[in-house]
């Protein structure tokens, strides 16, 4: 027996100004200890051509309104870490600035950060190549605590074959030389009709409340009432009531299996 009360409906939260975002990684090449932006080097027009579309895309939605741009740039281990931090922080700028150049989004409104090395994602491709020589030695040296970048750096170079470092620089260390983006937009009220036009379309857009006011359209048993509760859950995966409502719904339906994944 399953009293009634256990599967009361959650009102959402209410979310008066719509924010939402989008993460972007690009990799645009700079000539060594530069940060002028060189539209034609390497692969670089595909790249700034990428970071210019996803930001128009978001600018040309007359749903969406850009608020802010953050742009990060990351850095390889070699040279000092004071200098590739400050490396870091100037490609960032240069990329602000270029992207305030082509989009005419406000260059104040663009903020940027430069992290320095990018040890974590070094990390990361080194426990991805497991024939890697000393492969074990390589990641205690990057998890070493206590010691500085520098240090870390010196240690490696002294631990591996020069032949095997220089594999570092012209595999891996590429890979750590990028751009991170992230887009912050509003995101328009909708009424009813074009809410329901939405929930399959491009359900992001949406407010768990306007989610449910779709759903409160149809009656409670019926298949489409059932599809938006499951569309909630899944595009808001975080959200409690959107999580309580769908699980609600699965122990109706005896899914207690499901309903204990959604919770």
């Amino acid at each position: 027996y399953m009293p009634k009360y256990l599967l009361s409906f959650v009102e959402p939260k209410p979310e008066p100004v719509k924010v939402r975002d989008e993460s972007h990684s690009a990799f645009v090449n700079f000539f060594v200890n530069k940060y002028e932006i060189l539209e034609n080097y390497k692969n670089n027009s595909s790249e700034l051509a990428s970071i210019i579309n996803s930001i128009e895309k978001v600018k040309e939605d007359k749903d969406l309104t850009i608020t802010s741009i953050t742009i990060q740039g990351w850095a390889s281990p070699e040279a000092t870490e004071q200098h590739n931090k400050r490396l870091s922080e100037n490609r960032a700028a240069s990329l602000a600035d270029y992207v305030a150049q082509k989009t005419a989004f406000s260059r104040e409104n663009i903020s940027t950060e430069g992290c320095g090395e990018d040890w974590a994602g070094l990390r990361e491709l080194v426990v991805a190549k497991p024939h890697l020589l000393k492969q074990a030695e390589v990641l205690a040296i990057i998890d070493k605590e206590g010691i500085s970048l520098d240090e870390k750096d010196k240690q490696l170079k002294a631990l591996i074959p020069e032949t095997i470092y220089q594999r570092l620089l012209g595999e891996m260390y590429p890979k750590l030389r990028r751009n991170d983006y992230r887009i912050v937009y509003n995101v328009r009220n909708f009424n009813l009709e074009e809410a329901r036009a939405l929930i399959d379309s491009d359900p992001r857009k949406l407010s768990l409340s306007e989610m449910y006011r779709v759903a409160g359209s149809y009656a409670k048993d019926s298949q489409e009432y059932k599809k938006v509760m499951a569309i909630a859950a899944k595009t808001y995966p975080q959200a409690v009531a959107a999580a309580v409502n769908h699980a609600a719904q699965q122990i109706a339906a005896k899914n207690y299996a499901g309903a204990l994944q959604t919770l």
